[in-house]
């Protein structure tokens, strides 16, 4: 049994690494490499490679902001998942487009599209969520009008790499954190490939 500064650095191992042979990885780890060959990079070299997958590297994205938010608030409780997204998004990546962004997961990862609504609590009117994607790598989000936002998928995936090592940095040094990442690791850590 590793400790838990052992699980850190496995769990956080960069996505630049291969070993053959090697047969137990990070959740983390091949989730990010997988990224990384949507976008069209060998996460081995860092090479530029003849294809991508655009929309399931936005989805992957998306899901390691929720597997990261697992890490962060040590918990995995089936209502929180949204104060989870967004409270990672807000300490890590920024606190104005977390209810974009989260919407914006909702609508890939539950129906493969670009829209998605939530019902506003006080009203009990429908507030809806419409996305165009785009790939320059500048602006996060760019809101068109009253309920369409362009997302910028590039920039959506510099900054959750970003927030990867802002994140690891804080759980490093909060004792607080360390539990937290100790309750989850035992379920969203390893893979085996035997």
């Amino acid at each position: 049994m590793r400790n838990i500064d052992d699980n850190i650095d496995f769990f956080f191992e960069k996505p630049n690494s291969w070993i053959d042979d090697r047969r137990k990885f990070s959740n983390l780890y091949l989730l990010r490499r997988d990224i990384y060959t949507c976008f069209g990079i060998n996460p081995t070299t860092g090479e530029k490679i003849d294809y991508g997958v655009l929309w399931p590297g936005a989805m992957s994205v998306l899901a390691g902001i929720d597997l990261l938010g697992k890490y962060y608030f040590g918990q995995d409780d089936i209502g929180k998942v949204g104060p989870r997204f967004k409270g990672y998004f807000e300490k890590y990546i920024n606190n104005i487009d977390s209810e974009i962004i989260y919407q914006f997961r909702n609508s890939l990862l539950h129906s493969f599209g670009l829209y998605s609504y939530k019902l506003d609590k006080k009203t009990k009117k429908r507030i809806e969520y419409s996305f165009g994607l785009t790939a320059h790598g500048n602006i996060l989000v760019s809101k068109l009008n009253e309920s369409f936002y362009l997302i910028d998928i590039l920039t959506l995936w510099r900054a959750f790499e970003k927030s990867i090592n802002l994140y690891l940095n804080d759980l490093k040094n909060s004792s607080d954190l360390k539990t937290n990442f100790n309750n989850v690791f035992r379920y969203y850590s390893i893979t085996d490939m035997s």
